[in-house]
């Protein structure tokens, strides 16, 4: 039969003891458990041991909390440059795009101009020409808080030129062509250290360097 309760716990505390016992002699403390102060100063140092450990587990769960978080939005933006960029599509893809960006609840610049990217294509698509016009117009406001939110980045740059270029000019939707082009235009040797897909890097560099502006 096994060890009955109450011994079970005897032998623990006992061996609890010889733990401290023997650790507090080894580094030169004398732990008496059999005075009211020295057992108090054992439990404060566990007390504040745990208290660490507990303070060091907090912060590493927040690090990879932050990686995770961090990781998972690269992901996201690899996938919607590859279907963007690669991809073909109609109204309901258009739609589907962005929906899927939403769903996405990310609300980062680049997401932002991405987003946009996806009512400039229900535009283009769309036969109704009300939802063309508040699409373009969603485009434009998207477009404008992303670069508004991160300005040195080409990506949404980019992204805000060919929209604008690919409208006609009569619609009064391409009021920054000349801005973006110029930043873009001095600073495509840049593209190589952005991280992505190095075929759309190729891609927006001979775009950028085929497009010559009327002064």
């Amino acid at each position: 039969m096994g060890e009955e309760p109450g011994a079970v716990i005897r032998s623990g505390i006992l061996r609890f003891v010889h733990y401290f016992t023997t650790r507090g002699m080894k580094y030169g403390f004398i732990f008496n458990l059999f005075t009211g102060r020295s057992f108090y100063r054992i439990m404060l140092m566990l007390q504040r041991y745990f208290m660490l450990v507990k303070s060091l587990l907090l912060v590493l769960t927040l690090c990879m909390c932050s990686y995770t978080h961090t990781y998972g939005q690269e992901n996201f933006l690899a996938e919607l440059r590859k279907e963007l960029f690669y991809a073909d599509f109609d109204l309901e893809k258009s739609e589907a795009f962005y929906d899927k960006i939403v769903a996405s609840q990310l609300n980062t610049a680049t997401t932002v101009a991405y987003r946009a990217a996806a009512k400039a294509l229900i535009a283009k698509y769309a036969w109704n020409p009300a939802t063309k016009i508040s699409a373009l117009r969603y485009a434009e406001r998207s477009l404008k808080e992303a670069v508004s939110t991160d300005a040195s980045n080409l990506e949404i740059r980019f992204l805000r030129f060919y929209i604008e270029n690919s409208i006609p000019s009569y619609l009064g939707y391409s009021k920054n062509l000349a801005e973006d082009h110029g930043i873009l235009s001095q600073n495509l040797h840049r593209l190589k250290d952005l991280s992505i897909d190095g075929g759309i890097a190729e891609y927006i560099s001979r775009y950028i360097s085929g497009v010559h502006l009327s002064p």
